[in-house]
């Protein structure tokens, strides 16, 4: 679905730019694969997502990027930030290149707006900042994508949804192509099952929003059985926000499509371009999909994915290969870490009675950050900042009467630490409460 997908795929533009590399591969048919189940009562949530591209000269899988995930507390599914790594051959090591933030709304459930961060030598810059609206009913009824300009904040991107019911809308998106900053508008217009699933896109295009022109026809077809309504699509889209965009399942977020067909207008006609075809396993999980290209009238391979699960219907790995030569070769290759935690993200979690936070965050490997504690009049407490590993980096005492103190980014030694992500734990002997911070280059 392609005018919903670019959501996605402008949201995550700036992780693949981050990244110097791919963080989500949009050129193969997961660009239309729903990150996360759906179950509110989900026990597991990704800690982190490795990328590997194939070798063909040591016939090996290489290191290409690696993102870890960060929550605020053990009581939440959703990921309040996302490291972005990029692997340096001549170090062996992955190294951080930025940071993106995700903020969510009083519910705890809408993403209201994302920040991103990248480091250029010892500078960090907000590189992209993505707001969503909402209708009162929760429903996404937009977005404003922007990006730092000589005068502030300019708009790069925006969509908008008209709604009539969770079966009747439209879409109409702007945006600068980023291979030429040329200005293209799309509108989308959709048939509907009787379920409510899409059954039918139209894409047109436009250069000046006055003159448009048809693009792409898309038909699909779903797994009998499936149960997917109107409702459940948009309350998907609406509400699953940092997860249709993290990729930790490979669900069709639209429903178990089991055919989707793409056809370009060419003078006058639609002529088909692509099909893409879904396998599922003996229990409706998806395990391959493949696409095929339309070739002297005929389907050619051209792509393909294959799912590989835990015990746990959790995705381990997917592995995507390429046609060529008449037959299937590897290239690329993601990699998934999962745990457990201990409630459901609808969960109302109890308020700490501290709290804590830092300023810069992220900060440059140099810089100094000023913690600010909030407790009772009479409490003390120490801040202690930790590695990933666990290991104490520095402590600092605190109190009512100075709540504010500063830290200059270096251990017990006096050492400048590596840039990378910390946790800051402020502790009193009531209670305590941890946050994160990031030290970038």
């Amino acid at each position: 679905m392609k005018k919903l997908a670019i959501l996605f795929i402008l949201v995550a533009i700036p992780l693949l730019i981050l990244a110097n590399g791919s963080c989500f591969n949009f050129n193969n048919s997961s660009s239309h694969q729903n990150p996360q189940q759906m179950q509110n009562d989900r026990a597991y949530r990704v800690l982190q997502k490795t990328i590997q591209n194939w070798n063909y000269a040591t016939n090996a899988w290489i290191n290409a990027n690696n993102y870890p995930f960060y929550y605020d507390s053990d009581l939440t599914d959703n990921p309040d930030s996302i490291g972005s790594y990029v692997w340096h051959p001549e170090t062996t090591s992955f190294q951080l290149t930025g940071v993106y933030h995700i903020t969510y709304d009083a519910s705890g459930e809408h993403v209201t707006h994302i920040v991103l961060s990248r480091s250029f030598a010892t500078t960090t810059d907000i590189y992209l900042d993505i707001t969503f609206t909402y209708s009162p009913e929760g429903y996404l009824t937009g977005y404003l994508i922007q990006e730092p300009g000589n005068n502030g904040l300019a708009p790069i991107g925006r969509m908008n949804i008209q709604y009539v019911s969770t079966s009747n809308y439209q879409i109409w998106s702007w945006e600068l192509r980023n291979n030429d900053w040329v200005q293209e508008w799309d509108h989308s217009t959709f048939q509907w099952d009787a379920q409510g699933r899409i059954s039918e896109e139209i894409i047109e295009i436009s250069l000046d929003s006055l003159s448009w022109v048809n693009n792409e026809q898309l038909t699909y077809e779903y797994l009998a059985g499936d149960t997917t309504t109107g409702d459940i699509f948009i309350n998907t889209l609406s509400h699953q926000m940092p997860f249709l965009m993290i990729g930790d399942n490979n669900e069709p977020f639209m429903g178990k499509l089991t055919q989707m067909f793409t056809k370009s207008w060419y003078s006058g006609y639609w002529f088909d371009e692509y099909k893409q075809v879904y396998t599922y396993n003996g229990n409706n999980i998806l395990t391959n999909d493949t696409e095929f290209k339309k070739q002297g009238g005929n389907w050619v391979n051209k792509g393909k994915n294959d799912y590989i699960y835990d015990n746990n219907a959790n995705l381990l790995e997917t592995d995507y290969s390429i046609w060529t030569s008449n037959e299937w070769k590897n290239d690329t290759r993601y990699l998934y870490n999962w745990s457990n935690y201990t409630a459901n993200s609808d969960n109302t979690i109890t308020p700490v009675a501290i709290s804590i936070s830092a300023y810069p965050n992220p900060v440059n490997r140099s810089g100094i950050v000023t913690f600010e504690a909030k407790f009772t009049s009479s409490q003390t407490g120490n801040i202690t900042i930790y590695n990933l590993k666990g290991q104490k980096v520095k402590a600092l005492e605190v109190s009512a009467k100075n709540p504010n103190v500063t830290w200059n980014s270096r251990d017990e030694t006096n050492q400048l630490c590596a840039a990378g992500i910390y946790f800051y734990r402020l502790s009193t002997d009531k209670s305590n409460t941890a946050r994160k911070l990031v030290i970038l280059n």
